[in-house]
């Protein structure tokens, strides 16, 4: 098995650069990202939205971070987040 079959594949994000607005992928978690066309550093900013299963379906729910509970659109479950 080769390295890049062991190590799993991590999150990313996207971002546009504040000088040039190229759009900048990276790994999410980062603070800061140096964008390649024009080297300005980004300040990246803190996640609005929190991605999580359905407890029911497992259909991919989107929605604000701290929410306790989120409707399924797909199944009608209420779904109960604990933060």
């Amino acid at each position: 098995m080769s390295i890049a079959q062991r190590i799993a594949p991590q999150p990313k994000a996207h971002i546009m650069c504040a000088n040039c607005k190229c759009m900048l992928a990276f790994v999410a978690g980062h603070q800061l990202v140096k964008c390649s066309r024009c080297n300005t550093v980004n300040k990246v900013p803190p996640p609005t939205v929190d991605k999580k299963n359905c407890q029911n379906c497992r259909v991919l729910l989107q929605f604000p971070i701290n929410s306790k509970k989120v409707k399924c659109g797909s199944c009608q479950f209420i779904n109960q987040f604990a933060r």
